[in-house]
């Protein structure tokens, strides 16, 4: 998938998720990084869509900020900058929100016939091809789906 569409396509989730705006941004902004991982200053260093896109990169360290409180107590469950007032909640990041752009990253990639990898298996459902037109159209349904959920929420 293109990176704007990734983007379009997390943010959408994350609202549905329910998350506050700055972790909606979040994802947002971080929703190409296993691709953005794979090249350092314009040199590509993995092959694509190798070790970054891997779910257990994403997902164990995910399970494991859900699991803070009991597991790591010295890990804070929320990332909150210092402020007064009724703007701190719109600030708030909850740890494990940090690695859930990766994993939305993947559920796009999946809709692609070239997919991910999970252990030996390859997952694709091979809806669209990445830049076509139809990978816009699902980026569009997924964004109004969002749309419509606000309007009945």
């Amino acid at each position: 998938m293109k990176w704007r569409n990734h983007a379009v396509m997390a943010a959408s989730i994350a609202f549905m998720m329910g998350l506050y705006p700055v972790e909606i941004l979040y994802c947002a902004s971080f929703a190409a990084l296993p691709d953005q991982l794979e090249v350092v200053w314009g040199v590509r260093i993995f092959a694509h869509r190798t070790w970054t896109h891997e779910v257990l990169v994403w997902l164990v360290p995910l399970l494991v900020l859900l699991a803070c409180p009991l597991l790591l107590p010295g890990i804070p469950r929320i990332l909150v900058p210092p402020l007064e007032g009724g703007l701190q909640g719109w600030l708030t990041i909850r740890t494990w929100v940090l690695f859930l752009p990766g994993l939305l990253h993947l559920a796009g990639d999946v809709l692609t016939p070239q997919g991910i990898r999970v252990s030996t298996r390859k997952v694709a459902l091979g809806l669209f091809r990445t830049g076509s037109a139809m990978e816009y159209v699902a980026t569009g349904v997924l964004a109004a789906a969002a749309a419509f959920f606000y309007g009945i929420r």
